[in-house]
């Protein structure tokens, strides 16, 4: 009977995390990258083709980190592709006199198995209080933040399925 239930308990766990939403990023609408470590370099090291491209993709690892992280509380099987029009990541260089705080406008659809779009649009999220708590690491705390708080407010209004909607529709 213990086997039994252990096994049981085991299948649910397992299940329960192995189920998730996925994301894909594409970047090549976005060009900018010089704006996007302008503030976060000084003026020497801002013409510095290398420090740019190794920043072009350590923001486009993170942010794809971010988003797998963010759509996990998406049902299996559920897809949100994006499209990075622009963005500005928040300036947190001490040299800096200019603030900028984190902004990024994207194109989205989001698709269920079938590759049938569930919802699509554009937004343009930015935040200029810079909360920056999210629950997982992240070189970009703020603008992990501002994407989390836009996916959950998707889900509040119904716009994007969560994993419970999704096992209380397949359990029917």
């Amino acid at each position: 009977m213990k086997k039994i239930i252990g096994s049981s308990l085991f299948l649910i766990l397992v299940s329960g995390t192995a189920l998730a939403g996925e994301a894909n990023i594409n970047w090549s609408k976005f060009n900018n990258w010089e704006r996007v470590v302008q503030g976060r370099l000084n003026d020497d090291s801002f013409n510095d083709r290398a420090l740019i491209e190794r920043s072009r993709e350590t923001v486009t690892k993170e942010f794809t980190y971010i988003f797998s992280r963010l759509t996990n509380d998406l049902p299996d099987g559920v897809k949100l592709e994006i499209d990075v029009l622009d963005l500005a990541l928040k300036n947190n260089s001490d040299s800096s006199t200019e603030l900028y705080w984190p902004r990024f406008n994207f194109t989205y659809n989001l698709k269920n198995a079938k590759g049938e779009i569930l919802a699509s649009g554009s937004e343009q999220l930015k935040d200029m209080v810079m909360r920056g708590n999210v629950m997982f690491q992240t070189v970009y705390p703020a603008e992990a933040r501002m994407i989390q708080d836009w996916l959950k407010s998707q889900q509040v209004a119904g716009n994007f399925p969560t994993k419970q909607e999704r096992m209380i529709v397949s359990s029917n």
